[in-house]
């Protein structure tokens, strides 16, 4: 049993990996701009109204000016930066 455990989270460790390199390489082709925080572990995106939070090894997403959620790099580009295409630029370069 507990043989079968230690595989099971050694497949979840490997997913989690290819998951980080592949969401990546999927924002990169499509142009987005991002920060890599903590060897790719945490993604920060930029959108037109403001950075999204994304941990691309479980695929969740947090906008910081609304708090929104959801899971998965598609939806990321979908969901949230689809949305906020109309929404007026923020300024970073103060504060």
């Amino acid at each position: 049993m507990g043989e079968l455990f230690a595989d099971w989270n050694r497949a979840k460790q490997a997913k989690r990996a290819a998951n980080r390199v592949s969401s990546a390489d999927y924002l990169r082709q499509r142009g987005v701009s991002f920060e890599e925080r903590n060897n790719g572990a945490h993604l920060i995106v930029c959108c037109a109204a403001g950075k999204i939070d994304f941990w691309p090894g479980t695929g969740l997403w947090i906008a910081r000016w609304n708090g929104e959620r959801g899971r998965g790099v598609r939806g990321v580009i979908h969901n949230i930066c689809g949305k906020v295409a109309a929404a007026p630029a923020r300024d970073f370069t103060s504060a």
